[in-house]
């Protein structure tokens, strides 16, 4: 008996939607692109249970003859191109002929459509790929597929589908990205009978970027254009101030496709590199418009990987525009007339100070008094010098030894930082190199200290054990800050409204999709509030982000942005007290996200050095 066999159409039909339709919003993909492809100016895409149990996508394109819907759900069976020349022209999204078939082997579908110029249109139900019904029906000019019980004969992969929410947010960000691509065209997304996203279809990119970032964040982007012997370019990029934690907010389109590239996305990234602070991303839509024989898109069944001829080139002249349109428009932050301004903690009000101080424990340096001016600060005489060593001498051998009331008396330090940290050294700082290490010394050689990095630990684990315990308050903001979010993060935030709210966060519906931000955890700084929000609504979003994960990174968010900044002036005492505090804590190495806070050389390395 021969071992090779051929498959029966069901199994080959159920193979090949195993390589186009993945999960629901690859259904919605194909279905849409179809719904373009046939002309369409209306979409409107309805979904229940995120995609799972029903999908429904309905145009008002060219519609379908009765001898077209006949073979519409073979496979390989398309209008788009007709031999394998056509490939190398693509001139539309969709030209495998894969995606009906395929949908249709592992679901339920109802099909109706009718040309412009016709009476009645066709109406087909099939079920697991066997058309079941073909009759004569009264509808609307277009197309309507209805998808129900995706996966139903394939409970293998019915169950590696997540939830719902899930789901759903990835067949938001998808139209959102589909109606930045197609502007002329008006999208509307319903989940469970609630409209989520809407467009106008006005033509105007800057409307449909308005509609999936917010008017707020818009007014922060750029337009851009450029062209070149190879490609022409479009659409608008964020000013640095607008950044998120992660690349979900770029999309790159290549003739109105969507498509990834991380070689366009490293370009990106390459123009921003010392606009911004690492692992930030700019928000960034780019259309671009290459003549479709560079064009590969017979790459893969999804369609969004492509192949470009002469990459390497393009890339550049995309680095290259985004360059020159930030260094053509001024960066400089807009001024808040009205800041925020926080009330410390409820039922403890306090006046609000105009002078910022830096807190340490019992000392509180003030960056407006004297000694903080551009003038170094003053070394001790040898006298001073003489007490300071036998000071250290005493705390080498007294571990009880404590430091006086008045920490002001620069030799008199705590020898012992911390019971649970015996091995942190004893350290006198004795300057500042600016523009941000503290230069201390003892008995064993010179530590360089990052003060930013020092003072990130500190605030970390203080602001993590406050948030472990739930011993944090919310200080309220006088001037409430408006969120403009998209359905994933509107739906990230209704389902984890509790634990942010024990975190310390007050947020408020605001209708639709817009939320006025009430309140924050104490110790924020002012006007990081938006921002911080965001990134802590990034943190929960991710699948395995635990409440201790959660409370790790919003306690790293926070030391950082409340963190003394590089080129700060310390006081002696004030690099005294943040040494201290270091020492106490549990990890004074390094900083939250792993960078060291202090270096030491010993005098024997610089005896080295000194050939001595």
């Amino acid at each position: 008996m021969p071992k090779i066999v051929i498959l029966d159409e069901i199994t080959a039909n159920q193979i090949a939607a195993g390589e186009v339709v993945e999960r629901p919003v690859s259904v919605v993909k194909e279905l849409v692109e179809n719904s373009l492809d046939a002309g369409a100016t209306s979409v409107e895409v309805d979904i229940y249970e995120g995609g799972m149990k029903k999908i429904t996508v309905i145009d008002n394109g060219i519609g379908m003859s009765p001898e077209d819907t006949a073979l519409a759900f073979n496979r390989h069976a398309t209008s788009k191109i007709k031999n394998a020349a056509d490939l190398v022209n693509i001139r539309t999204l969709g030209f495998r002929g894969e995606a009906l078939p395929s949908i249709a082997a592992v679901s339920k579908i109802i099909l109706k459509t009718k040309p412009k110029d016709c009476v009645s249109g066709t109406r087909v139900e099939l079920s697991a790929g066997k058309i079941l019904s073909t009759t004569e029906v009264g509808c609307a000019p277009g197309s309507s597929v209805t998808v129900k019980d995706l996966f139903f004969n394939t409970p293998a992969r019915l169950k590696h589908m997540k939830t719902a929410f899930y789901e759903a947010g990835r067949i938001t960000d998808l139209i959102n990205r589909l109606a930045m691509a197609k502007p002329e065209v008006s999208f509307r997304l319903c989940h469970n009978k609630k409209v989520v996203f809407h467009t106008p279809g006005s033509g105007k990119l800057l409307d449909a970027v308005s509609a999936v970032y917010g008017i707020n964040n818009v007014r922060d982007m750029i337009s851009i254009v450029g062209e070149s012997s190879l490609i022409t370019l479009s659409g608008y990029i964020s000013k640095p101030t607008l950044n998120r934690a992660n690349r979900k907010q770029q999309t790159i389109f290549i003739n109105n496709r969507l498509v990834k590239s991380n070689l366009f996305l490293r370009a990106i990234e390459e123009a921003y590199r010392t606009l911004l602070p690492g692992g930030r991303y700019p928000l960034v839509v780019l259309s671009l418009h290459i003549n479709p024989e560079m064009v590969d898109v017979n790459v893969h069944p999804s369609k969004l990987e492509v192949r470009v001829e002469q990459e390497e080139e393009i890339a550049r002249f995309i680095k290259e525009a985004i360059l020159k349109e930030l260094q053509s428009n001024t960066l400089v932050p807009r001024l808040e007339l009205s800041p925020p301004i926080h009330k410390l903690k409820f039922n403890e009000p306090k006046p609000y100070q105009e002078s910022l101080s830096l807190e340490f424990g019992s000392v509180i340096y003030n960056r407006n008094e004297e000694d903080s001016k551009t003038k170094p600060p003053k070394l001790p005489n040898e006298e001073t010098r003489h007490k300071e060593v036998e000071a250290i001498k005493i705390v080498s051998e007294n571990k009880n030894y404590s430091v006086p009331n008045k920490p002001e008396v620069l030799h008199e330090i705590t020898p012992s930082y911390n019971k649970q940290n015996i091995t942190f050294p004893v350290l006198w700082p004795v300057a500042q190199l600016m523009p941000t290490y503290i230069l201390a010394t003892n008995e064993t050689g010179l530590y360089i200290i990052d003060q930013h990095a020092a003072h990130e630990r500190v605030l970390f684990e203080k602001y993590e054990r406050k948030l472990t315990e739930g011993r944090t308050s919310s200080q309220m903001l006088l001037v409430p800050v408006t969120l403009d979010l998209d359905f994933r993060e509107a739906e990230s935030l209704n389902r984890h409204i509790i634990v942010l709210k024990e975190l310390g966060f007050i947020v408020e519906e605001f209708g639709g999709d817009s939320f006025i931000l009430r309140g924050v955890p104490e110790n924020v700084s002012p006007g990081q509030e938006k921002d911080l929000f965001l990134e802590v609504l990034t943190f929960v979003e991710e699948p395995k982000s635990g409440r201790e994960l959660i409370i790790q990174r919003l306690a790293a968010a926070m030391a950082c942005k409340a963190a003394i900044k590089s080129g700060e002036k310390l006081t002696l005492t004030a690099m005294q007290a943040l040494i201290k505090q270091l020492g106490e804590t549990e990890n004074p190495y390094t900083c939250p996200h792993g960078r060291p806070t202090l270096i030491h050389l010993s005098y024997n390395e610089l005896a080295g050095k000194f050939k001595r």
